[in-house]
């Protein structure tokens, strides 16, 4: 067996990767998308954090590297972290789009709009659209603020315009 396929069966097989999931699977749950972005990088090194001192305690580098070479032992490293570390936060991303809290106010205001582009829609029909399933009240500010960060994540604002006194307007576009 090669460096590289030891390196992915440590790498999947560890109790950091299995931390790592269930740390992003509970950001994603509970403090949404926005800490989920910031945790990234640090928790997609997490299932591999500790194989390079595991293997200078063990003695595995002083069998492999003259038998090896550095470069080969460098980039089984590298692939088996960027693997194993995809792999987790594409899991949690999962997790996240089954349990069905993939849907931000955002997400909800963008298909909206979708669903009407071209149409002004007024605010008490996008608040009715965006009320949440558990009962809870979605009031005015929250609409102004979450039509904010839509076009924040949009990145081309005046595709949804505020028409004064009636609502918004999603606008058709090529």
């Amino acid at each position: 067996m090669n460096s590289f396929e030891t390196d992915i069966k440590r790498a999947f097989c560890s109790i950091n990767f299995l931390a790592g999931l269930l740390i992003e699977c509970i950001i994603l749950w509970r403090a949404g998308s926005d800490l989920f972005q910031i945790s990234v990088p640090v928790l997609a090194s997490l299932p591999y954090s500790t194989a390079w001192l595991g293997d200078y305690q063990s003695g595995y580098i002083k069998e492999y590297l003259p038998r090896c070479g550095r470069t080969s032992y460098i980039l089984g490293k590298f692939l088996a972290c960027g693997i194993s570390g995809g792999s987790l936060i594409t899991t949690a991303c999962l997790f996240r789009l089954m349990t069905g809290d993939g849907e931000d106010m955002e997400w909800k205001l963008l298909l909206i709009f979708l669903n009407h582009r071209g149409q002004t829609l007024s605010r008490s029909q996008i608040l009715e659209g965006i009320w949440d399933e558990a009962g809870d009240f979605v009031n005015d500010n929250t609409l102004t603020v979450a039509m904010k960060r839509l076009r924040e994540k949009l990145h081309h604002e005046p595709c949804i315009t505020t028409v004064r006194g009636i609502g918004y307007r999603m606008e058709e576009t090529e």
